[in-house]
């Protein structure tokens, strides 16, 4: 598997330039960007990891107490919506062939700022993720 860019940074940090210049080097970013050019797949599942901890983005404070058990727990569950038809949306139609995030053989990743909470989850989910780090 092809390990993804995972981009972490707060709200107004630049988040949405980079990612659309890392689409435009060619790193796919996702097929259901947002206006703020983050795929809504991942902005979906930030949500939920959130609601998991009892936290919200304006509230992150419950996931400061989260532990390896917690994150693998939740890894888990996220793996299990990275695969099949909730996945589709996120591919174009080239790459609809995948059918798990774990087969993606093309250089990808997804943006958006609550990565900077959920890092410790998705560093469960793939073993050596490439992260880039927005400070402004």
């Amino acid at each position: 598997m092809q390990q993804p860019v995972i981009v972490i940074g707060m709200y107004h940090s630049g988040i949405s330039f980079v990612s659309k210049l890392l689409n435009h080097a060619g790193v796919f970013m996702g097929n259901d960007l947002n206006e703020h050019a983050a795929s809504k797949l991942f902005d979906s599942l930030n949500h939920w990891i959130f609601q998991q901890a009892g936290a919200s983005w304006d509230s992150p404070y419950n996931l400061q107490f989260s532990n390896q058990e917690f994150n693998q727990s939740i890894a888990s569950g996220v793996a299990r919506h990275l695969k099949g038809h909730r996945l589709k949306p996120f591919l174009d139609h080239t790459r609809r062939k995948y059918r798990k995030a774990e087969h993606f053989d093309f250089d990808w990743g997804f943006a958006h700022p609550l990565n900077t909470f959920t890092l410790e989850v998705w560093k469960e989910l793939f073993d050596r993720p490439r992260i880039i780090p927005i400070h402004r």
